[in-house]
């Protein structure tokens, strides 16, 4: 499971890449025409609004394993961080980057 790149709160053009509107338009021209018919007097959930846009859960399937690292043990009553070496590279380093992930 991984979190997509966030983005924020955006409007419904860089949300959902509707067409702008033209531009005489009056009171702004990065919306949505029409969110609906008369009846049903809802707004349905299909219509594109402007709202948070990334940082969505998604989970990619369908990967091949090639090796499982043994991740952080304890050996001799310390905690050992060296998951990330190989026999090619015998760096003590671990496999997460060094200033934490980036969000």
């Amino acid at each position: 499971i991984g979190v997509t790149k966030g983005h924020g709160f955006k409007g419904v053009t860089s949300r959902w890449h509707t067409k702008k509107l033209p531009r005489k338009t009056h009171k702004g021209l990065r919306k949505v025409a029409c969110i609906g018919a008369w009846h049903p007097s809802r707004i349905q959930y299909t219509v594109p609004r402007a709202g948070q846009k990334g940082y969505h859960h998604r989970t990619e399937i369908n990967k091949k394993i090639y090796r499982i690292g043994e991740g952080y043990k304890m050996k001799d009553g310390k905690l050992v961080k060296n998951n990330a070496a190989t026999d090619y590279d015998l760096a003590d380093k671990s496999i997460n980057p060094m200033g934490g992930f980036p969000h």
